[in-house]
């Protein structure tokens, strides 16, 4: 069998594990580790889109997984996302303060890509026409709130000012402050009403 086959033979059987678990809290911890690892055979798949899915649903179920956070941060740098990639390995040392590892990702990613965390991105982003990476682009949003905007979106749904905005998303202040004038947001549409004139 080949290194491919191998992995997704090793994907089926973990998912299975997770799905045959007992419905109960005491089983989280080994709902997080399958996800954990299946987001691990993705990442080496460079499936990367299934990879993120599945370390965000370890963490949802162990919301102190270290490990998670940082092969989570691993997977964005290889597409690219510098800041959530820090985002995810300050999360891990924030957890394990004592680990090196995480400390040296730290390290590497500042020391690597400088230049990039200088010039970070401050493009308009406009939420009626925007695209999924776009809005992923803006601090607070990972690729689950990004399919979720743009699934409302798709749906019908607008936001006409930003605190609604934040609100739905559930984004922290800190986010509210450093998308403030990255977001473009369409102008409410008045229907006027017809004033019926009268001949005098």
């Amino acid at each position: 069998m080949t290194d491919k086959t191998i992995l997704l033979q090793n994907i089926k059987n973990l998912k299975e594990q997770i799905a045959n678990l007992p419905n109960s809290y005491d089983w989280d911890s080994d709902r997080a580790y399958g996800f954990y690892n299946i987001g691990i055979f993705y990442s080496e798949l460079e499936d990367y889109d299934n990879a993120i899915n599945n370390f965000n649903n370890a963490i949802k179920f162990h919301k102190e997984y270290g490990d998670a956070y940082y092969e989570l941060g691993k997977v964005y740098i290889k597409q690219n996302l510098f800041e959530k990639a820090m985002e995810c390995f300050k999360k891990a040392i924030e957890i394990h303060p004592e680990s090196q590892r995480f400390k040296n990702q730290i390290d590497e990613l500042e020391e690597k890509y400088s230049e990039i965390f200088k010039k970070k991105d401050y493009s308009k982003v406009n939420i009626e026409t925007c695209s999924q990476q776009e809005i992923l682009s803006l601090s607070g949003f990972n690729e689950i709130k990004a399919a979720e905007f743009i699934e409302k979106r798709n749906s019908g749904k607008m936001w006409y000012k930003l605190d609604a905005f934040v609100e739905d998303f559930s984004l922290s202040p800190y986010d509210s402050i450093k998308i403030a004038n990255r977001i473009i947001f369409p102008t409410k549409k008045v229907t006027a009403n017809r004033v019926r004139k009268f001949d005098l």
